[in-house]
């Protein structure tokens, strides 16, 4: 069953979440430049959210 806007939105934003919590616990992170660190961030908002408008984060699946 296809999620509302809202329900969506908030999944996606859990998503994002949860994976700058990954990333930030990979051993390196911190002693990365701060300008890759921002980088990354904007890639992976940006990949959340592209998904999202072509559909791919549309159902309720399970959490992983």
């Amino acid at each position: 069953m296809p999620l509302n806007k809202n329900d969506a939105m908030r999944r996606v934003q859990s998503l994002i979440k949860g994976w700058m919590v990954e990333l930030e616990c990979l051993e390196g992170w911190k002693s990365l430049h701060p300008h890759m660190i921002n980088s990354i961030r904007r890639v992976v908002v940006r990949i959340a959210w592209s998904a999202y408008k072509i559909g791919v984060v549309t159902e309720d699946s399970p959490e992983e």
